[in-house]
């Protein structure tokens, strides 16, 4: 099943933005390209940010702000000693840029430019924002757990649409609590044969979902989805998300693979619908490919 381009998200999220600190080090780095090189005096700091204007700290202190420009520096005199740099740039509410690294200054000689290089980091308002998206996530998971009713028997009720499903995908077996064995392969026409003559549990009517219904099992969890295409293709998951995108409380041992829904293409006799769980992305693939299979019956 084909993958379409990239789309805006459908939930707006901020990004989880990594804590980098630079290691301390004593090792000076070359100034940043473009600018002029400082001339060099014994006892002066000559200090450089990427990006600049930054608000510099030394040992804690508000010593000012960086240059703007590209390799411009910020010159210090200072005594002989050790130092800790560090340079903060806001970014928004959520998150700044902040770079920092122990320096062993020389009173009597005469040192390159130190270069601070930032990173993104959150603020306290992010680690907040974060802390309580998170908690979000984990009730939104709970919630979508428990909209399903195992049956004790290797099926689920969705109590939302009343549809029965198999927890495992066809060719696994159910032991009582997984899943086990390989899912097995089928071409569209030999899937949809399968679903017919297919008996679970005294039960018949088993067939292969519609695209929506397969569509309608898969789990971001990010909290993030990109949009649909003017074909219909589309939904996959976004941003950090586990694999595969299904709640595996509900269907555990699924393969993240792509699965066939009874969803014929309405233009292409060759081509029919389905879902990649790998990043819960609908499309569709050549009737002759091999894919996988997860059966659904309607209520009663």
């Amino acid at each position: 099943m084909s993958r379409g381009p990239s789309v805006p998200f459908r939930v707006p999220l901020i990004s989880v933005l990594a804590v980098v600190l630079l290691a301390a080090c004593d090792k000076e780095v070359p100034a940043p390209r473009g600018g002029a090189q400082p001339m060099a005096e014994p006892g002066v700091l000559h200090i450089a940010t990427e990006p600049g204007g930054a608000q510099l700290f030394i040992d804690g202190r508000n010593e000012g702000t960086t240059p703007e420009e590209e390799g411009g520096v910020f010159a210090i005199r200072l005594p002989e000693g050790s130092y800790v740099l560090e340079a903060r740039k806001p970014v928004d509410e959520f998150s700044e840029l902040v770079g920092r690294r122990v320096h062993r200054h020389p009173a009597d000689e005469a040192t390159t430019v130190v270069v601070l290089r930032l990173e993104h980091r959150l603020t306290e308002a992010g680690e907040v924002r974060l802390a309580e998206h998170r908690e979000w996530l984990e009730a939104r998971e709970k919630a979508l757990i428990a909209r399903f009713v195992d049956n004790d028997d290797g099926t689920v009720t969705d109590s939302e649409t009343g549809l029965v499903w198999m927890r495992c995908a066809a060719g696994q077996s159910w032991d009582g609590r997984t899943c086990q064995g390989e899912a097995r392969r089928f071409t569209w026409g030999q899937a949809t044969k399968f679903a017919a003559e297919f008996s679970h549990a005294g039960n018949d009517g088993w067939r292969l979902p519609t695209r929506e219904e397969l569509h309608g099992l898969t789990y971001c969890s990010s909290g993030q989805r990109h949009t649909f295409n003017a074909d219909g293709e589309g939904g996959g998951c976004a941003g950090d998300f586990a694999r595969p995108t299904i709640l595996e409380a509900v269907f555990p041992n699924s393969p993240a693979v792509n699965f066939w829904s009874s969803t014929p293409h309405e233009r292409y006799s060759y081509r029919a619908w389905g879902v990649a769980f790998a990043i819960g992305y609908m499309g569709a693939g050549a009737v002759g490919d091999y894919d996988r299979v997860r059966l659904v019956r309607d209520p009663g």
